[in-house]
């Protein structure tokens, strides 16, 4: 090297630079252009793809005001200091519901630390949740719902390797939305959007529609469009772990969101055709779909005796399952790994009311259920029309139904919904006795009930009199708004 001359040294430098530069280069090259489907980008160097991979490609501070001491300490390398301030402000904003700078302050969060998932799961909620509580007009509750379900929707796609935030994105639209004092209005909104203006009579393409990397969907319902959502999270769960719930617990909520969407068909009237297919799927989910994602489960691998024991069925496929039910004498039990085995499956059963939500769901799909949902659901319109004769026999119609239903399926005696159902029927029979000044026939249908072997029957007024005193109320509202 000493005998090199100046010019030569150089020269060999300039190329070992030039080399260098080769693998620089090949690693830092920059991302190309976006897949519009995948949202991915095209092309760039083993860093750029590795970001991709792993999401971490976000270059900006975010949308942060320049004089304030959240963008001080962003340039100081302090982003998760700054995006905890903006998080006090946001919260301050609320308070005194500056709603627009609560909005841009929300947004420079995001942008500050994309991927912290607490951070996308608290604000999804508080818009949702708390920041629509604040306004009186329903469809203005019901925009603030759809902004948090868009920025849950946002930050799971920002996100996509992780199901929390799918799965909070179905809370919203399915809980949310399907559950709140303003149900009926925010079902009916989701189908067609308070914003005519804007959408031109039609639903919110943000709310009814996805086009994720799984495919393009769409969805004239919340709750299927939470059954979505569910899903994605679940596929996602099967390759990452999530640690927001027990994993039993996290994969029932497709088949759960089937099963609402049934049963919101019937609350509000609507019978026929799509809601019998409605809880044939919602069986299906249930029963198969979502024991197939839990290997080792067993749900059907054992059978609970009229006396409360249980029979171990040792068999592999449904027909020998079918054939064991049939001659008990066949099933082994007692054995002590079998029992074990039998208890744990039991305790999983019972955790997410396995037995229950089988036997509605299958109950339900009989059209005998449907039609006596469809006479008590006919008859308290019928009094709300004065059509009180009319009332009376779908009414009582409607109460046998429910009898020949509970005889035939005794588990549903216990059964929160099915027992406030006939509730309301007698309380409706009660108000047309009494407006017709005709005592009350004792021999009405549901006068004998016997969930409990050993106890003497009693009919449903006596056995749930305390529920029906707080039934009364909600009779009230339906009928005069009170």
């Amino acid at each position: 090297m000493n005998q090199l001359t100046s010019r030569q040294r150089k020269r060999l430098y300039l190329i070992g630079i030039a080399l260098l530069l080769i693998p620089v280069i090949a690693l830092g090259k920059p991302a190309g252009e976006v897949d519009r489907d995948t949202r991915r980008s095209i092309g760039g160097g083993t860093l750029a793809q590795l970001r991709q991979e792993y999401e971490l490609g976000e270059s900006s501070l975010g949308d942060v005001d320049p004089a304030s001491s959240a963008m001080t300490l962003v340039l100081l390398g302090f982003r998760g200091i700054a995006a905890e301030l903006l998080c006090l402000e946001a919260l301050e904003n609320q308070k005194n519901k500056d709603w627009a700078k609560l909005r841009a302050n929300v947004d420079s969060i995001i942008l500050l630390q994309p991927h912290f998932l607490k951070v996308w799961e608290f604000q999804g909620w508080n818009l949702a949740y708390n920041v629509s509580a604040q306004w009186d007009a329903v469809p203005d509750r019901y925009y603030w719902v759809k902004e948090g379900a868009r920025f849950t929707m946002k930050g799971a796609e920002r996100n996509s390797q992780f199901p929390e935030l799918y799965w909070h994105t179905g809370r919203i639209l399915g809980q949310k939305i399907g559950h709140s004092d303003e149900w009926r209005y925010f079902r009916q909104y989701f189908r067609v959007d308070p914003n005519h203006k804007k959408f031109n009579g039609e639903s919110d393409p943000g709310m009814s529609s996805f086009n994720l990397a799984l495919g393009l969907e769409e969805f004239d319902d919340n709750y299927l469009a939470a059954k979505y959502w569910y899903r994605v999270a679940n596929l996602i769960d099967e390759s990452r772990e999530q640690d927001i719930q027990e994993p039993l617990i996290f994969r029932q909520h497709p088949a759960k969101a089937q099963l609402e969407y049934a049963v919101a068909l019937q609350r509000e009237g609507k019978f026929g055709e799509r809601t019998k297919i409605a809880w044939d799927i919602a069986n299906t989910n249930w029963t198969t779909e979502y024991e197939d994602r839990k290997p080792g489960f067993g749900l059907e691998y054992f059978l609970v005796l009229p006396d409360g024991g249980y029979v171990f069925l040792e068999a592999d496929t449904e027909e020998e399952i079918k054939s064991l039910i049939v001659d008990h004498d066949k099933a082994e039990y007692n054995e002590t790994s079998r029992l074990q085995k039998i208890r744990a499956v039991d305790g999983f059963q019972k955790i997410v009311n396995y037995r229950y939500w089988r036997t509605r769901s299958l109950a339900e799909a009989d059209e005998t259920t449907e039609k006596a949902h469809r006479e008590i659901y006919e008859g308290k319109e019928r009094y709300r029309e004065g059509k009180t004769s009319e009332a009376r026999e779908l009414l009582i119609s409607g109460m046998q139904g429910f009898e020949n239903l509970l005889a035939k399926y005794p588990d549903l005696l216990t059964d929160d919904s099915t027992i406030e159902e006939c509730l309301m029927a007698v309380l409706y029979l009660q108000a047309i006795y009494q407006l017709e000044q005709v005592p009350m026939p004792e021999n009405l249908p549901l006068q004998r009930l016997n969930p409990n072997p050993g106890l003497p029957a009693q009919s449903l007024v006596q056995r749930e009199s305390q529920r029906l005193q707080s039934l009364i109320s909600q009779f009230k509202r339906e009928n005069t708004g009170q």
